[in-house]
């Protein structure tokens, strides 16, 4: 398995917004380097457990979960008949705006 896998993203600026992202987490059908795939309906339970906390999903960097890796907060998740789209904000800490601002630059 390589050390790294590069995948197409297309993230925006939520409603012109710099400090928000809007786009898909995950998207059904494809294949991962483990061979696994996101099906419909995957993050059902998830999304009604969410719904009734008071709890913010986290948005995480580089996929680090450790509290370290927590850039900011998902503030809208829902399946549609592409995958998991999100809204997310940008924390304002050091890590959260740099890697804003490599993503900005990026896109």
């Amino acid at each position: 398995m390589p050390d790294h896998m590069i995948v197409p993203v297309e993230w925006k600026a939520a409603s012109g917004s710099p400090g928000e992202l809007e786009g898909y987490a995950s998207v059904f059908g494809n294949v991962d380097a483990d061979g696994d795939v996101v099906m419909p309906g995957a993050f059902k339970k998830t999304l009604t457990d969410w719904s009734h906390s008071r709890q913010p999903l986290p948005l995480i960097a580089d996929h680090d979960l450790s509290t370290a890796g927590v850039i900011g907060s998902v503030h809208d998740a829902r399946e549609d008949a592409t995958g998991l789209r999100v809204r997310a904000r940008f924390s304002s800490d050091q890590k959260a705006q740099s890697v804003r601002t490599r993503w900005s630059r990026a896109t």
